[in-house]
């Protein structure tokens, strides 16, 4: 019975492994509009974190889009950015009012915050129709000089710390059983993992990673726990009752 309990407590820990999932393909540029970051075109491409546009942290990220042809060109009226991060987006936006346009989204500027993987989408509004659009975007460098990076650091040890300590614990069948620790210590894991992932352009980090994942996996180790505890104390109680 000792393995197959000792199993049950570490299939608990695998929910970490979740978030090591590949992101669904998107269909980059959508509409009359090319679009290109720099040098690089992404009217078709860079759809997913494998191929994600790589750019320094220095670096601030240049989009050019055109709507039409040089014979037949449209107008641009307003373009509107949107990068999700942690459950949250970053917005910005542009007025034009020429066949093409040029932006600079500031990422040289945040990289003392984070690096890593970034989904970028943008809509432009032009006489031609709307354009819509997403791709991926990795900015390089070692996320430990990040405030990012090093939050994720921190999570993850004193997560681990925490799971590893509930689970010593809830091998004792006296004493007050743990709930907190192993729920708070799940949850610092898995968001600490997700985000050195993303630091390290794996895997984005939406809404679900960010919070749903992490109190998912705190629920999910504590239940297992608890089971786990009911079961020895059970069987705790019936060797007494054998012993009499």
């Amino acid at each position: 019975m000792a393995p197959r309990r000792g199993g049950a407590e570490a299939a608990s820990l695998l929910l970490v492994m979740v978030l090591v999932q590949s992101s669904a393909a998107h269909a980059t540029v959508r509409g009359p509009c090319e679009v290109s970051v720099g040098e690089n075109s992404i009217t078709a491409g860079h759809d997913t974190p494998a191929t994600a546009l790589r750019l320094g942290p220095d670096n601030d990220v240049e989009i050019v889009g055109q709507v039409g042809t040089t014979s037949a060109p449209g107008v641009v009226r307003e373009v509107r950015y949107e990068i999700p991060f942690l459950g949250g987006v970053i917005r910005t936006s542009q007025l034009s009012s020429g066949a093409d346009w040029s932006s600079n989204l500031p990422t040289g500027g945040l990289t003392w915050a984070s690096l890593g993987l970034f989904l970028v989408r943008f809509e432009a509004g032009t006489s031609r129709g709307i354009c819509t659009g997403e791709f991926y975007l990795c900015l390089t460098g070692n996320p430990l000089t990040t405030v990012v990076g090093a939050v994720s650091v921190v999570l993850m040890l004193a997560g681990g710390a925490l799971v590893v300590r509930s689970i010593a614990r809830n091998r004792r069948p006296t004493g007050r059983p743990q709930f907190v620790a192993p729920f708070v210590g799940q949850a610092m894991l898995i968001l600490g993992v997700g985000l050195i992932l993303q630091q390290a352009c794996y895997s984005e980090i939406g809404l679900f990673q960010a919070i749903g994942l992490p109190l998912l996996g705190g629920v999910v180790l504590t239940g297992v726990l608890g089971l786990v505890r009911v079961r020895r104390t059970r069987e705790e109680m019936e060797r007494t009752r054998a012993r009499r």
